[in-house]
């Protein structure tokens, strides 16, 4: 259980260390993004027509949350 613990705080620490030094890029292109979607979803396209944005969207988003998920970790004191 101690591997899978470790893998887990590796992985969202990677994350976050990634935020570190690219977050000034990553939330404002995030944001942005989850903008077009909403007005590609308000527009009536499908999630097939600007799945490229969506996709880039979802991974900015996890990238935005890692710092936060990571503190929830350190806080937790696996």
């Amino acid at each position: 259980m101690d591997s899978v613990v470790s893998v887990f705080i590796s992985f969202w620490g990677f994350l976050s260390n990634v935020m570190a030094f690219a977050g000034i890029i990553i939330i404002p292109a995030t944001f942005y993004g989850v903008l077009e979607c909403i007005k590609n979803a308000v527009q009536g396209k499908t999630p097939g027509e600007y799945k490229k944005a969506f996709i880039w969207t979802a991974i900015g988003l996890v990238l935005t949350l890692a710092p936060t998920v990571m503190a929830v970790l350190v806080s937790v004191n696996f």
